[in-house]
């Protein structure tokens, strides 16, 4: 096992773990396996790791390697794409029933726009019904008053008639010399 030290960045590839970890992990003085041993160079800070790979790194009593990091961080990508295919689903799922909802108001809107135009013409209907009751009631009334006075004018033509006869008949009688009355 052959020790070296790497830079920052190459260690946290051969770890499998962010920039972060390493300086938080890297210590001068202490040996314990889950330190990181390093040294500060004028390039930056290198870290002394074994050149075989074999190291691994235990952070909180979980021992990480590059490949179930990787895999891990995959496993997570797909499911955070299935998320966000899900989330875009549902969002357009939203986005139609919003539609709909819209187009929903819209026709009960015009709905009772119907209706209260119909109740509308229904009392104006109403109204001009009354208005034409009266005014046939008062056609009657006319129309019975006509038939009265046509009744009165012809009983009157008839009165009128008898009078001219008898007046006729008096002319006549005066004509032959006869008088009238006592």
């Amino acid at each position: 096992m052959v020790e070296k030290f790497y830079n920052i960045d190459d260690a946290v590839i051969m770890l499998g773990c962010s920039r972060a970890t390493i300086y938080n992990r890297s210590n001068k003085a202490d040996s314990h396996k889950d330190k990181l041993f390093y040294e500060d160079s004028e390039e930056g800070r290198k870290i002394l790791l074994d050149s075989s790979l074999e190291y691994k790194l235990n952070l909180d009593s979980k021992k990480l390697d590059e490949p179930k990091e990787v895999k891990s961080k995959i496993d997570n990508n797909i499911v955070i794409l299935e998320l966000l295919n899900k989330l875009d689903k549902a969002h357009e799922k939203t986005l139609m029933y919003s539609e709909q909802a819209g187009q929903v108001k819209l026709l009960i809107d015009s709905e009772k726009r119907k209706e209260e135009d119909y109740f509308k013409v229904k009392s104006e209907n109403e109204q001009l019904r009354n208005v034409n009751q009266n005014k046939d009631e008062q056609i009657i009334n006319l129309t019975l008053e006509l038939e009265k006075s046509k009744q009165e004018n012809e009983n009157l033509r008839l009165e009128n008639d008898k009078i001219k006869t008898e007046n006729q008949q008096l002319k006549q009688k005066s004509f032959f010399g006869l008088k009238f009355g006592k």
